[in-house]
């Protein structure tokens, strides 16, 4: 399975009363559809964790992917990412992990 990753610093928020979580911002700005997408995010020590409410509850009806073939699959692609440090990969704010957490948002196709 080939798949895109966004990864971003976007923190939630609270627009116009309506409270707003860090991986709807990301599909926002992606454009990409919530229903082919997984969320999660990376902790400031680099443990990469595979929860989103907004996403991952409607999709796969739990928050926490993390014992999936998916999650396996997603953390060895980030892996891989990391390893190359290439732009064309990655999304700049990673690099700065281990001073903010980072959101991130696995398309699937």
């Amino acid at each position: 399975m080939s798949g895109h990753i966004h990864i971003s610093d976007e923190k939630p928020s609270s627009i116009n009363g309506y409270n707003v979580t860090a991986h709807e911002k990301i599909l926002e700005k992606t454009g990409w559809n919530i229903y082919d997408c997984v969320g999660g995010s990376i902790k400031l020590d680099g443990t990469i964790e595979f929860r989103s409410k907004s996403i991952n509850e409607m999709n796969f009806g739990m928050t926490d992917i993390s014992e999936t073939d998916l999650a396996r699959l997603i953390e060895m692609k980030i892996n891989q990412m990391i390893k190359r440090r290439h732009h064309n990969d990655i999304h700049e704010s990673y690099y700065n992990y281990g001073r903010s957490k980072s959101s991130y948002i696995y398309m699937y196709t």
